[in-house]
């Protein structure tokens, strides 16, 4: 998948659903019911997903950037 499209499904679908799962885990963690090694999985996890969104994002701008130089902008 190229770059923009890759950021569009991690904004709308990805990072929503690392919400959830983080809060979940945390509640489900408080509440005595998942493992504590579990939990951090399940949160590092979560942050890998977050850090991928954020070097797509990275990469998209530096493309842009690279094309706004190729076009004299």
């Amino acid at each position: 998948a190229n770059a923009l499209q890759a950021v569009g499904f991690l904004r709308s679908e990805g990072l929503p659903q690392s919400r959830t799962l983080e809060r979940d885990a945390r509640r489900l963690q408080e509440a005595g019911q998942m493992s504590y090694p579990d939990f951090l999985r399940t949160i590092d996890q979560t942050f890998t997903l977050e850090e991928t969104y954020v070097a797509r994002v990275q990469q998209l701008n530096a493309i842009q950037l690279r094309l706004a130089y190729l076009l004299g902008n």
